[in-house]
């Protein structure tokens, strides 16, 4: 689940791949008043949504939401650290420490409603993320050359880039909330 962010050390991703990445300030002042949607749906729906606390690092904490197979919103709360211009997540608990679920279909951005899932669900939900996340995973941001005003998620693991890329759409704060996408 590549949605997950939090810290740790690593080796950066290779200069093989240059591009105008996001700087931790540039990052901030992108989020310090909108919400990362992505997988924009046609309904304008999100695959999940990434909320961010807006500081530069170098740690970051953030609200990832998305629908569960249960219909349920599940909200995991973050930590990550900034390494250049990476934002990393580090090995084994993939930075989280908490887990709150929510009403769906839409994902409040004040945080309102949500329900806090006892220690044992937090590590549940790590304990199921482990086998899919590589370790020293890194993601970086960049301008969709695609789409303007869009942006686009980068994933390194060991320093290495993946294939692929995830489209983000900003979805402004002042809009209160954002529908999710059901799984």
């Amino acid at each position: 689940m590549r949605r997950l962010l939090s810290a740790f050390s690593l080796v950066l991703p290779s200069a093989a791949f240059a591009q105008d990445y996001l700087s931790p300030e540039r990052f901030a002042a992108l989020t310090v008043g909108n919400a990362l949607c992505y997988s924009l749906q046609a309904d304008g729906s999100c695959g999940w949504v990434e909320l961010y606390d807006g500081d530069p690092g170098p740690q970051i904490t953030l609200h990832l939401a998305t629908i569960l197979p249960s219909g349920d919103i599940a909200v995991i709360a973050q930590e990550a650290t900034w390494v250049g211009d990476a934002m990393c997540i580090r090995d084994g608990d993939f930075g989280i420490f908490g887990l709150d679920f929510a009403a769906p279909p839409y994902f409040r951005f004040d945080l309102q409603g949500l329900v806090p899932q006892p220690p044992e669900a937090v590590q549940a939900i790590i304990d199921e993320l482990a086998p899919s996340i590589a370790p020293k995973t890194c993601f970086r941001f960049a301008p969709d050359p695609a789409r303007p005003g869009g942006y686009v998620q980068h994933i390194f693991a060991d320093g290495t880039r993946r294939d692929g890329e995830d489209a983000i759409t900003l979805a402004p704060l002042s809009q209160g909330s954002v529908l999710l996408a059901g799984p």
